[in-house]
């Protein structure tokens, strides 16, 4: 059996409970890349600003909102691959943990975090 969760809490039937988390994983993508398409346009005008502007503690600056910038793309770049590759593959085996396929974004979430942390000390 296996642990249960909310969509089998509530009667669902098994292909019905995962057509509903599929839903949520799907619309949590869409709405990840909607947040991205913000970050790219909020990197471009920091870019701008920052050569602009030309100081001596600006390099490193630019140095941490690049590596973040690269760190949300490969998050978003992981986050597709689950959606087109991962997911067809839990349809029609059911066999692939798809947390198992989402424990790389998990790891980039992380370091993009502690990037960040390390820019504000």
């Amino acid at each position: 059996m296996g642990i249960p969760t909310w969509s089998s809490r509530r009667g669902l039937g098994p292909q019905e409970a995962v057509a509903f988390e599929l839903r949520i994983i799907v619309t949590a993508i869409l709405i990840e890349t909607l947040l991205y398409g913000i970050h790219v346009i909020l990197f471009l005008i920091c870019t701008y600003i920052l050569f602009k502007n030309q100081k001596p503690a600006q390099l490193l600056i630019f140095i941490s909102v690049a590596a973040m910038f690269a760190l949300s793309t490969a998050d978003i770049v992981l986050s597709f691959r689950a959606m087109i590759i991962d997911m067809p593959n839990l349809l029609y085996s059911g066999s692939l943990p798809l947390m198992n396929a989402l424990f790389p974004k998990l790891l980039v979430f992380v370091v993009n975090n502690l990037v960040a942390d390390i820019v504000l000390v």
